[in-house]
């Protein structure tokens, strides 16, 4: 079940703002940002005592295949009520109607768990390619240049549109997932879900500076509030 609720007659633009207006309900909402000219479902996470988070990724048991093409990528693809990914495009819209940072929640196959946050967040448009800006990280995850920070100023890339700056296409190398690849990652969520965690396999739910590069993680949690 999605709620739609509206404030003076305007659907709410994000999940913190639905938190602010006393919805405290953790699930799936109808919103519409300044910049985008439809409403769209997301998913919130409401109970943390923070605020309301807005999720733009969810990865918990391999579910959905995240090995899509550049328009799946841009429009999104899943469930907001289990594994998906928002859409570059809304997550544009998003970002460029406010600041905001970002959080990642990370789980590994021991039930241990880390985050990682930074102080900003947003990307650009399709034209730019929906290049990705973080700001200062802080958390537990661990980052030191083997985090997202890697991936700061990089162009997103599919399997069929390679925007990186490595001399393959890291894309169709690593599983087929959508990342903003450099020559190609130390972070990577949407690579290949894998059960189990370790061995000699690289190229699964990847963060390089807490797993190393052939553990891939549990679950992974992105998600955005204004800063």
């Amino acid at each position: 079940m999605a709620f739609t609720l509206w404030l003076k007659g305007v659907l709410l633009t994000d999940c913190d703002e639905l938190y602010n207006a006393a919805y405290r309900i953790s699930g799936v909402y109808t919103i519409q940002p300044v910049r985008s000219r439809d409403p769209f479902l997301v998913y919130c996470e409401m109970e943390d005592g923070t605020g309301g988070w807005t999720v733009i990724q969810k990865r918990f048991n391999g579910s959905v295949d995240f090995a899509r093409d550049w328009q799946t990528y841009k429009e999104g693809f899943g469930s907001r009520s289990g594994e998906f990914w928002l859409g570059n495009d809304k997550i544009y819209q998003l970002t460029n109607a406010k600041s905001y940072l970002l959080r990642i929640d990370l789980e590994n196959w021991a039930s241990d768990t880390v985050y990682a946050e930074y102080d900003s967040f947003y990307i650009e448009d399709e034209a730019a390619k929906y290049r990705l800006h973080v700001g200062t990280y802080s958390g537990t995850a661990g980052d030191g240049g083997k985090g997202l920070s890697y991936h700061d100023g990089r162009k997103f890339s599919t399997h069929d549109q390679d925007n990186d700056s490595h001399a393959t296409n890291c894309a169709a190398d690593h599983g087929r997932g959508g990342w903003w690849y450099g020559g190609c990652d130390t972070v990577n969520l949407n690579q290949p879900y894998k059960h189990g965690g370790g061995g000699s396999e690289s190229h699964g739910i990847e963060w390089e500076a807490w797993t190393a590069h052939k553990y891939s993680i549990k679950s992974s949690v992105m998600k955005i509030r204004p800063n």
